[in-house]
């Protein structure tokens, strides 16, 4: 079976859990093979990830291109509805 990476029900309350994905997993089912994650709401896994992000910032420009497309979805179409 392929999996793509995301979160399982048990990942829920996990502070390692960012929604879509796990912050430090790539298959976050396999670590609940045997009913418990080892590294579930580990903080210092979490503040590892946090220093990671801190030296690996954002890129400016794809922001700018999300909040660029955001506003140009938020204009009319033909039939006078707006896309939310």
């Amino acid at each position: 079976m392929h999996r793509k990476g995301k979160t399982v029900r048990k990942c829920y309350d996990c502070i390692l859990n960012l929604g879509d994905h796990c912050a430090v997993y790539e298959e976050p089912h396999d670590r609940w093979h045997h009913s418990k994650c080892s590294s579930y709401n580990d903080k210092e896994l979490y503040n590892e990830y946090l220093e990671n992000l801190k030296k690996h910032p954002v890129n400016q420009a794809k922001e700018q291109r999300r909040e660029k497309a955001k506003k140009v979805h938020t204009g009319e179409h033909r039939q006078g509805r707006k896309s939310v």
